[in-house]
């Protein structure tokens, strides 16, 4: 998970709509699309309780999805990149970076299946052969 502060504004907005960070994202992490990104708008009409949400979007890879939320008044984006893969993580913290214009971000690398992770590993090992 990211964490994002001082983004950029101008890469925040309603026409941006992340599909190049995205892309760059599962490009670089070997991920397979398996449809178009989804965004979707919130404005302080429909959603009175939270005026600072702006966007919300997210790319569905077979390895499993992307997301990305902005909240445009504080120039504030948090993102999950989840997935059972090994990830190039500082590799995507510096297009995160380089997209948003700062070097202000926050990382939370949480690993899952702790529980499972010998079951994990045996079933996967028995995919390969």
């Amino acid at each position: 998970m990211i964490d994002i502060y001082k983004a950029n504004p101008n890469k925040i907005k309603p026409e941006d709509n992340f599909k190049e960070l995205l892309w760059k994202i599962v490009s670089v992490c070997n991920m397979n699309k398996l449809w178009e990104m989804v965004s979707y708008v919130v404005d302080e009409l429909e959603n009175s309780e939270r005026d600072f949400w702006w966007i919300t979007s997210i790319q569905v890879v077979k390895e499993s999805h992307i997301s990305v939320h902005s909240f445009e008044n504080v120039n504030f984006v948090s993102m999950d990149v989840y997935t059972c893969k090994q990830l190039p993580t500082f590799e995507i913290i510096d297009i995160i970076k380089n997209y948003f214009n700062t070097n202000d971000v926050e990382i939370r690398l949480i690993k899952r299946w702790l529980r499972y992770k010998k079951q994990l590993d045996e079933y996967l090992s028995s995919k390969k052969n």
